[in-house]
């Protein structure tokens, strides 16, 4: 949960107690949707039906009050998830090129940064103790000291080192002592799932992808453009079996 990294800057106070931190369905509207679209799309007006679709996908409907969940994933998607996709995809596409796609996910028995208890995947950064098999300065860089991972968490350092250093002498994570992680190519989208147990998974963040990369510039699109522009738009065109408020249908 990349987005996990950014909850201290809700407090505005790195010391606070990760636990003690709250989002609101309003802090999330007014304040943060707001913020990071600025800070993604700093060339654009920010139409308040822009904020207002955001705000939609980003809300959790059996819970809607309580946004910090959604915080994370929205943060998480706009800064990392998202990007990483369409980077991998983008460089996949290179005849030349092989890529290899993975999510880091356990949640580790101590975290690079501070991190609530109710975040149950691994947080941004948590991967670099076994990528290097925990010889990572925990106490100069997470103020952790005396720290002893747990017998499963040296398993999982030991197959992620064979993935680095086979990818780094080879050119291929796979080796005799990991598990087969499938190339990633933009059709079939496979990727490694590192975890207690690695497992394979396909089009990660696939309906996230669709909607910050078709749908909302489809809206943006529509915005600028004006109700003229009604060709290529999702949004700027009535439906032909839509009907209006007073009955009237195409």
């Amino acid at each position: 949960m990349e987005g996990g990294m950014f909850l201290m800057f809700v407090s505005g106070n790195f010391t606070s107690d990760p636990d003690e931190i709250q989002v609101s369905d309003t802090d999330m509207k007014t304040i943060w949707i707001p913020a990071f679209l600025g800070e993604v799309m700093p060339e654009k007006e920010i139409h308040e039906s822009v904020k207002q679709l955001v705000a939609y996908e980003y809300t959790n409907w059996g819970n809607s009050e309580d946004a910090k969940e959604m915080f994370v994933k929205y943060t998480g998607d706009l800064t990392f998830n998202i990007p990483a996709v369409m980077f991998s995809k983008v460089h996949a596409n290179d005849s030349n090129a092989k890529s290899w796609f993975y999510r880091f996910e356990p949640k580790l028995e101590r975290h690079s940064l501070k991190t609530p208890t109710w975040l149950q995947k691994a947080n941004h950064g948590d991967e670099l103790g076994p990528v290097f098999g925990y010889s990572f300065d925990y106490e100069k860089y997470a103020n952790i000291k005396d720290y002893t991972p747990p017998n499963w968490e040296y398993g999982l350092s030991e197959r992620i080192m064979g993935y680095w250093t086979n990818f780094a002498k080879l050119g291929d994570p796979n080796g005799k002592d990991t598990a087969f992680w499938p190339q990633y190519d933009p059709e079939t989208q496979l990727n490694i799932f590192i975890d207690r147990q690695d497992s394979i998974g396909h089009h990660l963040y696939v309906q996230e992808v669709a909607f910050w990369g078709e749908v909302l510039p489809s809206l943006l699109n529509a915005i600028e453009q004006g109700p003229s522009h009604s060709e290529k738009s999702l949004f700027s065109k009535k439906q032909a079996d839509t009907c209006d408020a007073d009955g009237k249908c195409d």
